[in-house]
């Protein structure tokens, strides 16, 4: 009863003036990363607790700032803690960021070996469509198989961006990655919205 996990941000009570102060949360999955990284500078990290992340969590961190820079882990556990993470946030008009650490290590790892290249991977932090765009791009096949797995796996997230303009802006890096046109994107992102009309319309 006092202790309910997707309710709760460990580090929170002390992140919110780092949070407040820097203007955006930096969440990580672990406690020891969320006291490697306050030590490191971040006073503004907060950690899910065991649990995947859930709308009140996103709610408390809306309080202080509508900027987020997840740093999870990069195995595919935490690549679909992003796409979840992403799902909540974009539709809420969060500016969400993602730092991609690679070689296996988590947050506390890294700082512990090399300090400046935490910094500097938080610092360049990509928004989550281009995140997803870079993992797509580096498992391609072929130019088509990039170019499908785009269709199917990112578009999705930008009828979730509340704010069209956003949308728009990547809807332009979408086409420019894939070398095709911004008007092929953008059907196929009303087709989405439509499709997504319809299922809510079922639902009633």
């Amino acid at each position: 009863e006092l202790f309910n996990k997707s309710e709760i941000l460990y580090g929170y009570h002390i992140a919110k003036q780092g949070i407040r102060q820097l203007d955006f949360a930096i969440v990580v999955e672990g406690q020891f990363d969320v006291v490697l990284s306050h030590q490191a500078g971040y006073s503004n990290t907060v950690a899910v607790s065991g649990t995947a992340l859930t709308v009140y969590h996103v709610m408390l961190l809306q309080r202080l700032s509508n900027k987020v820079v997840l740093s999870l882990d990069a195995d595919k556990a935490g690549i679909s803690a992003v796409r979840r993470s992403a799902e909540l946030m974009l539709p809420r008009g969060i500016d969400l960021k993602v730092a991609n650490i690679v070689g296996g290590k988590d947050p506390a790892d890294l700082i512990k070996e090399d300090v400046q290249k935490f910094r500097k991977i938080i610092g360049s932090a990509k928004p989550v469509v281009e995140y997803f765009l870079d993992i797509l791009e580096a498992e391609k096949k072929d130019d088509r198989n990039f170019k499908l797995r785009v269709r199917e796996e990112v578009l999705p997230l930008l009828i979730k961006i509340s704010n069209r303009i956003d949308q728009e802006h990547f809807e332009t890096v979408i086409a420019e990655r894939l070398a095709t046109t911004k008007e092929a994107i953008h059907y196929e992102v009303e087709r989405l919205h439509e499709l997504a009309k319809e299922n809510e319309s079922k639902k009633e």
